[in-house]
């Protein structure tokens, strides 16, 4: 199994998260909107023989130059299906060529059912219960939205885009995301 780190474009990312039926953390602009606010994404596609079998995306934490923390959160997306050594064989390859010098943390939180056969750490993954998250991706042309109760606001001090809720007819409060 071979693991590509670079040359990934988001039209193919998109499509094959689409089709895989894939969650939220594992989706191009969720990685987009993670690097608009500054954290380090990196994103890898394993092929076995040729063909696509796995997409990953991982956030990075970085501390100095000494210790790295990668999180694979949800995934890999898995594009073929495989068996649980095949599993197993793609969370090997992926933490072994993550491009990350130094020491280095990596965690894949897949949507699995637990199981000792997939290579993965005995530690049960905890976890609350779902909430809707309204994704505000970037694009080339700057922050786009449909709905006109928002509007954009312009990168602040820190470099950052966000979004500010317009006042409601009530005259309530606005909110920022």
């Amino acid at each position: 199994m071979k693991v590509q780190w670079e040359g990934l474009n988001s039209a193919t990312w998109d499509s094959a998260h689409t089709q895989a039926c894939a969650p939220l953390q594992q989706d191009w602009a969720y990685g987009a909107s993670m690097q608009m606010i500054g954290v380090t994404v990196l994103r890898a596609l394993v092929e076995d023989n040729g063909k696509p079998v796995a997409l990953a995306q991982f956030i990075l934490r970085r501390w100095g130059s000494v210790l790295s923390m990668a999180l694979c959160s949800r995934g890999p997306v898995w594009l073929q299906a495989l068996s649980a050594q095949d599993k197993a064989h793609v969370h090997a390859r992926l933490r072994k060529s993550l491009p990350l010098k130094g020491l280095r943390m990596v965690l894949i939180t897949p949507e699995e059912e637990r199981s000792d056969s997939l290579g993965l750490s005995h530690w049960r993954r905890v976890m609350t219960g779902y909430a809707t998250v309204m994704l505000l991706a970037a694009r080339h042309d700057g922050l786009c939205h449909r709905d006109a109760r928002f509007k954009a606001k312009p990168p602040g001090p820190e470099g950052r885009a966000g979004r500010q809720m317009a006042q409601s007819p009530g005259g309530g409060r606005s909110q920022r995301t």
